[in-house]
């Protein structure tokens, strides 16, 4: 978690960034971020990367791992590991998208399940009522512009749409291995991978 640090502060202003820490270790404590940041370290040595989502809900903050395949970004957009719009694709149970956007019932009660790709791999058969949730961000051009965006839509419907201030995505990104070029990192099993066919 974070720590703030004064640098030749006053007896006051170091006093105020033990206070700032503490509250910070706080919330990182109640967010369960000890099991959220070491499941996405064990993600980036496997896969490259390890994706972390920050956000605030119902007033409170929340850190939420971020399963492997969910963040897309245009490859030509983040040729230089810096998109400018990033895509997170999650399956979310109907009832809690009801819950969370009653105004869109109809459209939410329409949406085609897009749960077959579970099915295929479940050992047991399955009941989920899953819909595909897309959340994209578009980062302002400035940090003045007011051109910055952030969406939450299914097929057919936009459930939230604000803009978006903040020059950051909300992902805390490990990743074990830089790549030259691009946005995701490289894993150990793509990296000794020329080794293992080798031996």
């Amino acid at each position: 978690s974070p720590m703030f640090l004064t640098s030749g502060g006053t007896w006051e202003e170091r006093e105020r960034a033990k206070q700032l820490t503490k509250f910070s270790d706080g919330c990182f404590y109640q967010a369960g971020g000890d099991a959220v940041t070491s499941a996405a370290c064990r993600d980036a040595v496997l896969f490259g990367d390890g994706p972390v989502k920050v956000f605030e809900d119902d007033g409170e903050v929340c850190i939420e791992r971020v399963l492997p395949g969910e963040v897309y970004v245009d490859a030509y957009d983040a040729r230089e590991g810096k998109p400018r719009s990033l895509y997170q694709v999650k399956h979310v149970d109907r009832s809690v998208l009801l819950a969370r956007y009653p105004e869109h019932r109809e459209v939410i009660l329409g949406a085609t399940d897009d749960a077959d790709w579970i099915r295929s791999w479940s050992l047991v058969d399955t009941d989920s009522d899953l819909v595909a949730v897309v959340e994209a961000w578009h980062l302002p051009s400035s940090k003045k512009a007011k051109d910055g965006k952030h969406v939450i839509a299914i097929d057919g419907c936009v459930l939230h749409e604000e803009r978006w201030n903040i020059c950051k995505f909300p992902f805390v990104v490990y990743r074990f291995k830089k790549r030259t070029a691009g946005y995701f990192g490289k894993g150990v099993i793509e990296t000794v991978q020329p080794i293992q066919v080798e031996l």
